[in-house]
């Protein structure tokens, strides 16, 4: 969904007929974007092979549930331009998929530290 988002961002590089197609922010702005992205593409497929979570070791608030929900509500509140109808409907989604990620994080993640018999 975000790669579809991104590369729709991509393809107004130039274009005269879309609003700030001339603004250095908004260039810089979706190399930002671009970016961000690329880290939670890499975060969901380190699930597969452990190799790969070595590059995202500095990232370790990706590796749980709550820590990814913000991400991605963040990257959502990024992609949010009421100008294309493409974007906000991105935008949206992607903060609802973020809330239901830090609900199951919270709520349903039988996995994480309840920190019983702690010392």
């Amino acid at each position: 969904m975000f790669l579809v988002s991104v590369g729709f961002r991509c393809s107004r590089f130039g274009n005269k007929k879309y609003i700030g197609y001339n603004d250095p922010f908004f260039y810089i702005y979706t190399v930002y974007v671009i970016i961000f992205v690329v880290m939670l593409f890499i975060a969901d497929i380190s699930r597969l092979h452990v190799k790969i979570r070595k590059i995202l070791f500095l990232f370790t608030f990706l590796h749980q549930w709550i820590g990814r929900g913000m991400f991605i509500i963040f990257i959502g509140a990024l992609l949010f331009d009421w100008h294309y109808i493409f974007e906000c409907i991105t935008s949206i989604v992607s903060i609802i998929v973020g809330i239901s990620f830090i609900v199951y994080g919270c709520f349903f993640d039988k996995w994480r530290n309840t920190g019983e018999g702690d010392a």
